[in-house]
């Protein structure tokens, strides 16, 4: 991560610094965070589908079966992958943010339909009214 991207981090996760975060993810972009951050925020540790039990830049990895005992507020994905996609599918009430600050764990909704029924009378010259 940049000092840019840190800074960034800061801004869209700093009203979190209270919150249990587990961090999805092991590469360069957690390590900056850890590094960085693991004083000012709460930091549980990581969650992984297959290293639990384990280390990673002096932090806990957990694995899924210890989420009711850890109750973490938020998790952030710090990377992208299929594992993330068995992570959605999985967890349920737990939010999950992107580093970008964007909830991966709900799903866009359909924009609303503009040409609906009314703008088509109202296309006509009629309103509502007539």
């Amino acid at each position: 991560m940049t000092e840019k991207d840190l800074l960034q981090f800061e801004k869209t996760f700093g009203r979190f610094k209270e919150k249990r975060i587990l961090l999805y993810g092991s590469g360069n972009d957690a390590k900056a965070i850890v590094e960085c951050y693991d004083d000012s925020y709460r930091l549980l540790g990581f969650l992984s589908f297959g290293k639990a039990d384990s280390l990673l830049f002096g932090k806990h990895i957990f694995g899924p079966e210890d989420l009711e005992g850890l109750s973490p507020d938020l998790i952030i994905a710090t990377e992208k992958d299929e594992g993330c996609k068995k992570l959605l599918a999985c967890l349920g009430n737990i939010p999950i943010y992107d580093l970008e600050g964007k909830r991966l764990d709900r799903q866009e909704k359909p924009a609303a339909r503009k040409n609906g029924i009314i703008d088509r009378v109202k296309r006509k010259g009629k309103t509502k009214a007539e």
